[in-house]
């Protein structure tokens, strides 16, 4: 069960609900037909992803493996913590990071881009965000925030068998 839902545009958001969005693009050279990124809840107490083979909040975004410009997602999520997950195909180039989703917020993780040293960057391009608002955003109801960081340990994968 996943609790977390993409959020289209023209649709209008729940009062309590939070809204997370975050760009996806390529610039180097994937070997795969498409390129994603999934942002996992995080559970800052623990210091691991929230959930199991069951219950397994996650965002995730693919485009096209191509070279090209950044594609914005929105979602709409429970409010908490999430981290780039250890489920993508592409290593992180910083230190783990979890964002912050509070509750009725709407907040801008960044944009996460694959890059020529085949790592993924995180960029945060207030410029591409906006010109993504005025085009094409759902109405959000309120101003986009930059997410809060805040360092964390790494998160593992779990793995589920029958």
């Amino acid at each position: 069960m996943n609790r977390v839902h993409p959020f289209a545009p023209g649709a209008t958001r729940q009062d309590r609900a939070s809204v997370v969005v975050y760009g996806v693009g390529v610039e180097g050279e994937w070997k795969f037909q498409k390129f994603g990124v999934q942002l996992d809840q995080y559970d800052m107490e623990r210091q691991e992803l929230s959930g199991d083979c069951y219950r397994f909040n996650r965002m995730e975004a693919t485009v096209s493996a191509l070279p090209g410009p950044v594609r914005h997602f929105a979602f709409e999520v429970p409010s908490g913590y999430y981290a780039y997950s250890g489920f993508n195909g592409a290593r992180l180039a910083q230190d783990a990071t979890a964002f912050a989703a509070a509750e009725a917020s709407v907040v801008y993780v960044g944009d996460f881009v694959y890059g020529r040293d085949c790592k993924v960057a995180l960029r945060r391009n207030l410029d591409g965000l906006n010109m993504w608002m005025n085009t094409q955003a759902p109405n959000f109801g309120k101003a986009v925030e930059v997410a809060e960081t805040v360092p964390v340990r790494p998160p593992n994968i779990f793995v589920c068998t029958p």
